[in-house]
């Protein structure tokens, strides 16, 4: 049974501002989601396709994760969400949610109020078990623009905690978009990825000198900022920079810096900047490295 409460606080961005210069960063649903497994239920759970455990619990309240990781049936999810800040965005974390628990054939939903009216249409997302998976645990999609989507592998899934939202040169922009219309997250963080890629790779080829030192600024103060790599490096990263390649991000827990490249000695010199480089591919570009913090 899925119980949706209507108001709904964004949670895809986390709070619903920012400041200049600083990454949008969201939450995980979890936060926002209640699993319980209500008295006298049979418990049915799924592994590999086959029911591994069903027994009787007593009102216990389990995780997401655990209802997600573990292909749990018949369990009472309660989606709440303390203020209305944007009711919008809420409906889209519950039509993610929801669509999800669908994909994996759950058929009971109830909505005490009026609120969610994209479910099905958010169905059409959901390409893959994955994918919906990397939406509702908070994993990363990545796109750029006119280049495809790229799927983050469950070995780079399981080290991921937190959505990772890449700073963008222009903040407001992004903002306004997020809080004004419905819109996938692969396009939301296109905004970050191919806003900040493209307006380096444009400024490098018509010679716009003044707006590189800008840009090479925006992101090597976002490093310093959040210690990821000493000062010594900051030659390297803008040399990265101002070849109109990447984005930096951060989750409030665990640190990670997204470096998009198609050449093979930026990788190298990434490499030797950050530890633990996980690598996957993006489109027609052959390399998208997920560096740890040192």
């Amino acid at each position: 049974m899925i119980i949706v409460r209507i108001p709904m606080v964004a949670v895809l961005c986390g709070e619903p501002y920012c400041t200049q210069d600083e990454p949008i960063v969201a939450t995980t649903v979890s936060r926002y989601v209640t699993c319980k497994i209500e008295e006298g239920t049979g418990l049915k759970i799924i592994e590999n396709g086959k029911e591994v455990d069903k027994r009787e619990y007593n009102g216990e309240i389990i995780s997401i994760e655990e209802v997600l990781g573990l292909r749990i049936k018949n369990v009472r999810i309660e989606i709440n969400y303390e203020e209305p800040t944007s009711k919008l965005i809420g409906e889209k974390v519950a039509s993610l949610v929801i669509a999800f628990l669908l994909y994996n054939g759950e058929e009971k939903i109830k909505y005490l109020e009026n609120g969610v009216k994209e479910v099905f249409n958010f169905m059409k997302l959901i390409k893959s078990e994955l994918r919906a998976r990397l939406i509702v645990r908070g994993g990363t999609f990545i796109y750029r623009e006119r280049e495809g989507f790229v799927e983050l592998s469950s070995e780079v899934l399981s080290k991921l905690r937190w959505f990772i939202m890449p700073i963008v040169s222009d903040v407001k922009n992004i903002v306004h978009k997020v809080y004004d219309e419905y819109v996938e997250i692969m396009e939301i963080i296109s905004h970050g990825i191919g806003h900040v890629s493209l307006e380096f790779a444009r400024a490098v080829i018509s010679n716009e000198v003044r707006k590189i030192p800008r840009l090479v600024m925006v992101n090597c103060n976002l490093i310093r900022a959040l210690g990821l790599v000493p000062l010594r490096h900051e030659e390297i990263l803008a040399k990265i920079h101002a070849l109109g390649i990447s984005c930096e991000s951060v989750g409030f827990e665990r640190r990670y810096v997204i470096i998009v490249t198609d050449k093979d000695e930026d990788e190298e010199a990434i490499v030797k900047t950050f530890k633990n480089v996980l690598k996957t591919q993006i489109g027609v570009r052959p390399h998208l490295s997920i560096a740890k913090e040192p």
